[in-house]
This record gives C-alpha cells, sequence and structure tokens, in this order.
C-alpha cells in the first residue's frame, strides 16, 4: 500500500504516523505553501484523496476507519478536523474553502454517498 505526496512539501508542514504509511493507499497533494497535514494513524481499507491549498490545514485523529474519502481544503484558514476512531463507510466527500471549517468529533460513523460542504464554490452576484 501506497501514500503518493506531491507538491511543495519544504514549504508544508506534514505529520503522517508510521500506521498510516504502512496501511494507507491514496494521495494527498500540496497546492500552494504554508498548509498543515496531520494524520495521526487511520488505517484505510479504499482509497484516500487529499488536496490542500496554501494555509489551510486538515487533522485526522487515530484509528479512523475510511472507505474511499476525499477531502477539500482551500482558501487561507480552511480547516478540516476530524476526530479520532471516525469510520466513513463508502464514499465520503468533505470540501472547505474560504477559511470556513469542518470538524467531525470522536467515534462518529459517516454513510457512504455523504457530502459535506463549508462552502458553495462560487461567489455571491449583487
Amino acid at each position: 500500500m501506497t501514500v503518493e505526496i506531491r507538491g511543495n512539501l519544504s514549504a508544508n508542514n506534514i505529520v503522517l504516523s508510521e500506521k498510516f504509511r504502512r496501511y494507507s493507499t491514496g494521495s494527498i497533494l500540496f497546492n500552494g505553501e504554508g498548509a498543515r497535514v496531520e494524520i495521526d494513524g487511520p488505517v484505510t481499507s479504499g482509497d484516500f484523496s487529499l488536496a490542500i491549498g496554501s494555509h489551510a490545514s486538515v487533522t485526522i485523529g487515530a484509528d479512523c476507519v475510511i472507505g474511499r474519502l476525499t477531502l477539500n481544503a482551500f482558501g487561507e484558514g480552511a480547516r478540516i478536523d476530524i476526530g479520532r476512531e471516525v469510520g466513513f463507510a463508502g464514499a465520503v466527500s468533505l470540501s472547505t474553502h474560504e477559511g470556513a471549517q469542518i470538524s467531525i468529533g470522536a467515534r462518529c460513523l459517516i454513510a457512504g454517498d455523504t457530502v459535506f460542504s463549508a462552502s458553495d464554490f462560487h461567489p455571491v452576484f449583487d
């Protein structure tokens, strides 16, 4: 199993537990600088995809079970926090933008085909 990490690693902060590196499959893409990713040992049985922009952060707690998880955090201050022992069954997508935050507490179970979005991703027109 392999986690592919792309982008400017020297301009970003990434902390991945050995358990995550050993048992996970997927990709992490840094688009910019000043971002932080911290993953404390989730074990994936499916696919993991993370795209993160400048000055955003993503934190995943220990002992999470991931089916197929897609995370997108873009815009300064955008943040996704996932507590420990969270389960994602099937395909789940979490996207935040423009400094918004998504926070999932410990020991939650998220059903497949679920989408969380902290932005509608288009400007407001007057």
